[in-house]
């Protein structure tokens, strides 16, 4: 229901309401006011609920083109989204022909890009958190890169990473090499994957 029926008004855009609800749904499987108490459902329709799934489930690839379809179709304000349900259906029936809006994802990746660079920046100072700002910074690039794949400044992000070694070693490498320090000095080496032991 789009806030506008809570109030008792009915009109073409809260179809496209409703189907930007739906789209939202199919691309994340949660609904978009995820509330059960219908009091708070209804708070939830009339404030309105962050409608991009990159920012609520920002493990999902969702494609820009289709995150933008939701934004614009659930918008609180009427006035503010489609025009009509058939300019919400043209959308999402060019994405499936395969356009692509290439200025709007250049304008993402750039947006990761610099995401990257300040985690570049950070990782460098070899603070308590350089190697989560790496983590960040490689995410961010080849999130980047996912959009824009002529991203300069997300490729040079990578290289800057990939120069310069972490100032401390990851807890998991430092772990694998005191494991064969301790095999080398016990005379026990670990077999390679695919190759056996000499103990068995």
């Amino acid at each position: 229901m789009s806030p506008e029926q809570l109030k008792g008004s009915a009109r073409e855009t809260a179809d496209i309401y409703a189907l930007g609800a739906i789209l939202f749904e199919i691309l994340t499987l949660e609904p978009l006011h995820n509330q059960e108490d219908a009091d708070d459902l209804m708070d939830s329709t009339e404030v309105g609920a962050e409608p991009r799934p990159s920012v609520r489930f920002p493990a999902l690839e969702v494609p820009p083109e289709l995150e933008r379809a939701c934004v614009m179709a659930t918008a609180l304000a009427p006035t503010d989204r489609y025009g009509s349900v058939g300019e919400l259906t043209t959308v999402i029936g060019d994405f499936l022909d395969g356009d692509r809006d290439l200025e709007l994802r250049r304008g993402l990746a750039q947006e990761h890009a610099d995401l990257a660079e300040a985690a570049v920046v950070r990782a460098l100072r070899a603070g308590q958190d350089a190697e989560e700002q790496r983590t960040v910074a490689m995410r961010e690039a080849g999130r980047a890169l996912a959009l824009n794949p002529e991203s300069e400044s997300a490729i040079n992000s990578i290289l800057v990473l990939t120069a310069q070694p972490p100032a401390d070693m990851p807890p998991a490498a430092r772990a694998e090499l005191d494991n064969i320090a301790i095999g080398e000095m016990f005379g026990v080496t670990k077999p390679r994957p695919g190759c056996r032991s000499s103990l068995a």
